[in-house]
């Protein structure tokens, strides 16, 4: 059985790189730069989800100790705004359609 560390390497490297494609996606998340603070009135709440996502990367300890708890509320996040994105263009969408038929007939 080959050793466990061996592969210390690649994990590595894939958890920077899933912390780079996090802060990427979160980049185009306009909620994301919003302080915890303003959001929820409390000034005792320090940072966003964009700094905490930064820290993680930044921070062995933070790193070490809290990677799902860092990624999980930022893929959350990124997930609920391209779901928004999707259903603002599914509503234009469907407001093109309606219009197609209308300007086909008054064309005839």
């Amino acid at each position: 059985m080959a050793d466990p560390r061996t592969f210390d390497g690649p994990v590595e490297v894939e958890r920077a790189e899933a912390l780079a494609t996090l802060r990427d996606l979160l980049a185009g998340v306009r909620s994301a730069a919003a302080a915890y603070a303003e959001r929820y009135s409390n000034p005792t709440l320090v940072g966003s989800p964009k700094t905490l996502l930064e820290a993680a990367e930044l921070d062995p300890t933070i790193r070490v100790s809290a990677p799902i708890r860092i990624s999980l509320p930022c893929s959350a996040r990124i997930v609920a705004d391209q779901a928004r994105q999707i259903a603002e263009q599914d509503a234009r969408i469907a407001v093109l359609e309606k219009a197609a038929p209308k300007a086909a007939t008054k064309s005839q």
